[in-house]
């Protein structure tokens, strides 16, 4: 049988868009399709290990879900830490539902009198596949809390790898050296952009200079007008505030007076010098 074959006969139901199919009653009382997937009250510890202990796991296989990375566990927030353990307590739960469906993978495929084996057991392998997806994802949010404890702005792509951390500490270095490096980079670019932008604001600045200079008049401020020369002289008498009042009478009495009294009186003075 090839694999488009196979694929076709996966079951014996039409595959619509909008088909469902309606369990006998025995099935449902079996599977418990009667219950929620969400809101199904949680199994206690006891029974959970009760149940998971009935199928025994596979050699060499390890249900327990990774750590994170050492060096990223160190520089985690106390939220951060919360997240990981979280999602690692979410990954141990995920992991029990493994061993039943090997176990029923392993009786299905030694069934050999029944001719739906095949299609059986690819079922079973889209079963866990999901599920595989599911760990795989709850893996990856850890990884990106590992890498955002160390700076926030990093974030993981590198794929799921079989070791005993969320992923190879060699790995988990050489990403943090690349993002580092690309990080610098980008900052360098930034201010690079910055300083090209306040140089062409300069330049623009300056080219209107001369046009500013323009506005006010050349030379010095005495050939100007306005205050300057009253605030000289201001200035000359404030340093000599004693002022010659001998000069002052001798500049008023050779300056010759219109006044017929003060002719009179300067004739009087003359005649008894």
């Amino acid at each position: 049988m090839d694999e488009d074959q196979l694929v076709s006969q996966l079951h014996s139901l039409e595959i619509r868009p909008d088909y469902s199919w309606q369990p006998s009653e025995f099935l449902s009382r079996v599977m418990n399709f009667n219950q929620s997937l969400f809101n199904t009250a949680t199994l206690t510890d006891g029974r959970r290990k009760a149940i998971i202990e009935q199928h025994p796991g596979i050699k060499d296989m390890d249900y327990q879900p990774p750590d994170t990375i050492p060096v990223a566990a160190r520089n985690m927030k106390h939220t951060q830490t919360k997240q990981d353990r979280s999602l690692k307590r979410f990954q141990y739960l995920a992991s029990g539902t493994f061993r039943p469906l090997d176990v029923l993978a392993l009786e299905i495929s030694t069934d050999d009198s029944n001719p739906n084996v095949q299609r059986y057991l690819r079922m079973l392998a889209d079963c866990l596949l999901l599920i595989l997806n599911l760990t795989s994802e709850m893996t990856k949010m850890r990884k990106n809390i590992a890498f955002q404890a160390i700076n926030p702005r990093f974030s993981s792509d590198s794929p799921s790898s079989d070791n005993n951390y969320i992923m190879p500490l060699d790995d988990f270095q050489t990403a943090l050296a690349q993002q580092t490096t690309n990080l610098q980079n980008v900052q360098k670019a930034s201010r690079f952009g910055q300083r090209a932008h306040f140089t062409h604001t300069n330049q623009n600045n300056s080219s209107h200079a001369p046009q500013l200079q323009q506005f006010f008049r050349a030379g010095p401020s005495s050939q100007q007008g306005g205050y300057t020369n009253n605030h000289n002289n201001n200035r000359s008498n404030f340093n000599n505030p004693r002022p010659n009042f001998n000069n002052f009478n001798k500049s008023n009495t050779d300056k010759k007076s219109n006044n017929p009294f003060r002719q009179q009186q300067q004739q009087q003075q003359q005649q008894q010098q």
